[in-house]
């Protein structure tokens, strides 16, 4: 039985994948990975290198920034791993917050955004409050 209590909007969208270091002396781990499907929750990855649980991790999208731990990863082939991700904290527009940091330490600096398409399957099914919660989340990609 599937205990998910989010809806999940499944998508197809390159995201860059950071694992943070557990200390400051750790060097981060930078992966490209795709996000499968999002809730208001969590976000699903498949990636080509093991993610270990319980590694906080950043997610950059477009111009957001999605910061979270992993819950669980498990190899689907013979280079392929699913992870799923606990999302802690949301940052949109982080490209103006770094151009007004760059405006105030006199640097320049650009932004590149990728769009995002997410399909909604059985819409119908969903929630209204949890569509309005998911459609907010989406919003901002």
């Amino acid at each position: 039985m599937d205990e998910r209590k989010d809806f999940r909007f499944e998508t197809n969208q390159p995201v860059s994948l950071t694992i943070l270091g557990r200390h400051s002396r750790d060097a981060d781990t930078h992966l490209p990975a795709c996000m499968v499907n999002i809730s208001g929750r969590g976000i699903s990855l498949t990636t080509k290198s093991s993610v270990p649980a319980s590694s906080a991790v950043r997610l950059d999208v477009n111009d957001n920034m999605l910061l979270g731990e992993v819950c669980h990863s498990r190899q689907t082939g013979p280079s392929e791993y699913i992870c799923g991700v606990r999302l802690e904290q949301v940052l949109t527009a982080v490209g103006d917050l770094s151009n007004l940091v760059s405006g105030i330490m006199g640097e320049t600096r650009r932004t590149i955004a990728i769009p995002v398409e997410a399909v909604i399957l059985n819409e119908a099914e969903a929630a209204p409050k949890e569509r309005r919660r998911l459609t907010a989340i989406l919003s901002r990609f």
